[in-house]
């Protein structure tokens, strides 16, 4: 079975919070079908950065969280929902996601590389 033309998981099969995170947004196919289909703990860290209601595009900006998420290479850890505060474990450790010395500005064209071929599915 070619994996790239299957189609997503169905929504109602998923757990009640990612089916609440991606409730009444027209979430592309291909992003959606790989939000789905990844770890539940990468899932639980790309909805940990909140909503998507107030996105302009809500597709861009899950596609945007995941492509972090895979940077990161997030080890499955056990989260207790009432001890978590960071959800950004790595961040803690002093790992930043852009240049150095400047936490969270990635570097636009590497960004727009790696969502590229994200959604390209490379």
């Amino acid at each position: 079975e070619n994996s790239a033309s299957a189609p997503p998981p169905p929504l109602h099969e998923s757990p009640l919070p990612v089916q609440q995170f991606l409730a009444g947004f027209n979430i592309e196919p291909r992003p959606l079908k790989q939000f789905l289909t990844m770890k539940a703990h990468e899932q639980a860290v790309v909805m940990s950065q909140g909503p998507l209601n107030e996105a302009r595009d809500p597709t861009a900006v899950l596609i945007s969280r995941m492509v972090k998420v895979k940077k990161m290479a997030l080890a499955p850890v056990e989260v207790d929902a009432q001890t978590s505060t960071n959800p950004w474990p790595s961040l803690a450790q002093g790992q930043m996601l852009g240049r150095p010395g400047m936490p969270g500005m990635a570097d636009t064209q590497t960004s727009l590389e790696s969502m590229a071929s994200f959604v390209q599915g490379q």
